[in-house]
């Protein structure tokens, strides 16, 4: 059993209350019944960038100064329209 299947039996243990924990970095699946923790169980999954943000990837690792500066400047590009959008009227 897992680090945080451990931690979260403790806690229900403790607290009498139950707890599920729900992170983009826990690969652990749990099922919980009258509070407990039944089963747990572990799957790994491969997730791979395509389209779009494959592009954008790519050219972050290939051209690293060009996208870097593309990025400020788009950063201030959007905010000076964000600031002349919601300027105050008086």
């Amino acid at each position: 059993m897992g680090v945080a299947a451990r931690l979260i039996r403790q806690l229900n243990d403790t607290l009498g209350v139950t707890s599920i924990v729900v992170s983009h970095d826990v690969d652990e699946t749990f099922l919980i019944a009258d509070g407990k923790v039944l089963a747990a169980a572990t799957r790994d999954i491969e997730i791979d960038k395509s389209g779009f943000e494959l592009f954008v990837a790519q050219a972050a690792r290939r051209q690293a100064f060009l996208y870097g500066l593309s990025s400020v400047l788009l950063s201030l590009a959007l905010g000076w329209a964000a600031a002349w959008a919601f300027r105050r009227r008086v």
